[in-house]
């Protein structure tokens, strides 16, 4: 199987369930193939529309639910069609539903600013995705520190 990165976590075998756990984290956001790098014009639209989101939801639009929301990566698709949005939301889960609800309801406002700052050939849809990245570090981070714990004892 050409391109599949297979991952597997080898840790002595003193509590599977944990190094199962973390096997689990790491590999769910290991892709399983190589993805192909977007050519230099979609790398600059890419650029432009982050550019343009982060202004747009730090100067026009002061809603509280937005004040957590921090702009990650854009990846716009080759045909211009779409764009994913990787947001990070601060806060608990509730908080984070609320923003991700309010950033789906802006999306067409934000599309409008996005049309009118960036000259491009079509202005893309926005899908707006949770980047949870921050916190699956954090828990790796914790449960490595568990495995530490256990075995210096």
């Amino acid at each position: 199987m050409a391109g599949v990165i297979r991952c597997k976590l080898s840790f002595c075998d003193s509590t599977p369930l944990l190094y199962s756990v973390i096997n689990d984290i790491v590999c769910k956001h290991i892709k399983g193939d190589i993805m192909k790098q977007p050519n230099v014009k979609i790398q600059r639209a890419n650029a432009d529309i982050l550019r343009v989101l982060t202004v747009t939801l730090r100067e026009k639009m002061q809603n509280e639910h937005f004040a957590g929301v921090t702009i990650l990566n854009v990846e716009t698709s080759a045909d211009y069609a779409f764009t994913k949005v990787f947001v990070e939301i601060d806060g608990n889960d509730a908080e984070k539903t609320k923003a991700m609800s309010e950033l789906e309801k802006s999306a067409g406002f934000l599309r409008s600013e996005l049309a009118s700052r960036v000259k491009m050939r079509q202005t893309p849809q926005l899908r707006f995705h949770l980047d949870r990245g921050r916190e699956n570090a954090n828990r790796v981070e914790e449960l490595l520190a568990q495995i530490n714990g256990n075995t210096t004892k």
